[in-house]
């Protein structure tokens, strides 16, 4: 294998995360923007909306899946020029062709594109980057994700203020675009060809050719291992007591607070991204010194605490400090996790394995918003905070109790 640089390494690495700033600048602003759009300028109806909300989701359970697995047999860098390139696109779309049948098409290819990008991302990240110095790698790429998921909202208020809809998606569909060709230009594949398939990828209409992909498929299955799979579930688990939640978190706040306006709950969406940004490479950092395990169980176990806490806020400053102390525990959750799941696997492995657990984030992303809207409507938030709570603790034990610390496992 050819040697390359550290030097090297980190500039290929510093070029991919800043180029993925416009992914988090907008999609931070979609599900802002979209619901006003469609329904103030298109004339749909909130029925309509959902429906077009879920249709964006669904299809990334798919394509981030199989985005990690063809990554690991053609390289990572196709894979997200993929994505990018058809994810820029999108944002015109829904400004040049209005109407719900073409909000679906645009939406479906948005949510198939967008998904396909950070399990790239990562995938390039674990590597570039040794097991030692991985977590760090992982809490600086979530950092620069929360400096765009910071900025994202203040800059589509700011132009939808001064201009109105048409610039917000120029400017949407040119950022992402720059970011493709950045990519495309000066990032280099992460995965060297002694480490690639040997084997071409097929995908012909043929029985031959379906049989050879799922069999692929199923020995890359068999080989990511019972720990992974304790894994996914764990993540799965405490990933859906969060999402239960993070989508009403504006009505919960609407609910709560007497008299809370806009700009108020705008603070509320701002801190928690900027402490996101600021503690995601300590947190990866410590992780590296401490140990995946602790520091995820530790975080976890704090966010159980953090879920009660907001079951008893009714006061501005009392959900605020909560809204700081959930910050904390997430930039630890979501680097933590990240940099543990990037150690059980093998690198040929690797962009299946973190595909797939992209998938089950994203499924949660679409059973916890209609879980949580179910269990809040009938019980009201108090008792889905604690739900969530219970749902966050049960993913801390199956970790605990049966997913080893990375470094003591052979062969990772």
């Amino acid at each position: 294998m050819i040697k390359v640089s550290s030097s090297s390494k980190n500039l290929n690495f510093y070029i991919l995360i800043f180029s993925m700033i416009s992914l988090w600048v907008t999609a931070s602003t979609i599900y802002m923007v979209l619901p006003v759009y469609f329904i103030e300028e298109c004339g749909l109806s909130k029925s309509e909306v959902g429906i077009l909300i879920a249709m964006g989701t669904m299809p990334g359970v798919v394509s981030s899946f199989f985005a990690g697995f063809i990554s690991d047999r053609i390289g990572r860098r196709p894979i997200l020029l993929f994505g990018l390139f058809g994810y820029s696109p999108c944002f015109l779309l829904f400004y040049l062709f209005r109407g719900f049948g073409a909000f679906m098409v645009t939406r479906f290819v948005e949510g198939l594109t967008f998904y396909i990008i950070p399990t790239a991302a990562t995938a390039f990240i674990a590597d570039i980057f040794p097991p030692e110095r991985r977590g760090q790698a992982m809490g600086e790429y979530q950092g620069v994700g929360g400096i765009g998921r910071t900025v994202g909202p203040l800059i589509a208020g700011i132009i939808l203020t001064a201009a109105f809809y048409p610039p917000y998606f120029i400017f949407c569909s040119l950022s992402v675009l720059v970011s493709a060709i950045m990519v495309l230009i000066f990032v280099r594949e992460s995965l060297k060809k002694p480490t690639l398939e040997t084997q071409p990828v097929r995908f012909e209409l043929s029985t031959v050719g379906l049989r050879y992909q799922i069999g692929t498929l199923k020995r890359g299955f068999t080989k990511l291992g019972r720990v992974v799979f304790i894994f996914y579930i764990a993540s799965f688990i405490r990933s859906l007591g969060y999402t239960a939640i993070s989508p009403l978190f504006s009505t919960f706040l609407k609910e709560r607070i007497e008299g809370i306006q806009m700009f108020e709950i705008s603070i509320f969406f701002s801190t928690f991204s900027a402490i996101t940004m600021v503690l995601s490479p300590f947190a990866g950092r410590f992780s590296d010194k401490t140990g995946r395990k602790p520091l995820l169980i530790g975080a976890l176990m704090f966010s159980v605490a953090v879920f009660f806490l907001y079951a008893q806020g009714t006061a501005f400053i009392d959900v605020l400090v909560i809204r700081v102390l959930e910050g904390v525990t997430w930039a630890f959750v979501q680097t933590v996790s990240l940099a543990y799941l990037a150690d059980l696997l093998s690198v040929s492995l690797r962009g299946l394995g973190l595909g797939i657990y992209q998938s089950f984030l994203t499924e949660t992303s679409t059973i916890g918003a209609i879980f949580g809207g179910v269990v809040a409507d009938m019980f009201g938030f108090s008792r889905l905070f604690q739900l969530g709570a219970m749902l966050m603790l049960a993913g801390a034990l199956i970790i605990l109790i049966w997913v080893p610390e990375p470094k003591k496992m052979k062969n990772v």
